[in-house]
């Protein structure tokens, strides 16, 4: 592999990374913009916008390389517990679980950010299994 192709390369997973936490920024907004509206008793829009925040969990996973490693799996299965919750909040109309999926994609954000700066994390699992999501519901 020539130098050009090794910075081109290097240019592209970098903005794959910056979309990437683009988009789990925007599914952090479409959370707050739920809580918003369970304070105002806007329950279809809710559900609106919890719907796509599955949608854009969905395409961050279709995103991930499973066969890379063990983190890479654990944030799949992270997704998948997130997506979850995101369905049982959908028809809650409590904002508890709204907040702890704020702060699960907050946190995810974060390690991913430093997978990214190529410090290895283990991935916070433990802290956010079905089990929890369904406990702050």
């Amino acid at each position: 592999m020539n130098h050009s192709s090794t910075k081109r390369q290097t240019s592209n997973n970098e903005d794959f990374n910056a979309i990437y936490i683009l988009m789990i920024d925007n599914a952090v907004d479409k959370v707050t913009q739920a809580k918003i509206c369970v304070n105002k008793n806007q329950l279809a829009q809710k559900e609106f916008l919890l719907r796509n925040t599955s949608t854009i969990i969905d395409t961050l996973r279709n995103c991930l390389n499973i066969s890379s490693n063990q983190i890479v799996e654990e944030i799949d299965q992270f997704y998948d517990d997130v997506c979850e919750a995101l369905q049982i909040a959908g028809k809650a109309k409590n904002i508890n679980l709204l907040d702890y999926i704020i702060k699960a994609l907050t946190e995810i954000k974060g390690i991913w950010k430093n997978l990214l700066n190529n410090k290895q994390q283990k991935i916070i699992r433990n802290n956010y299994t079905p089990e929890t999501f369904l406990l702050a519901a």
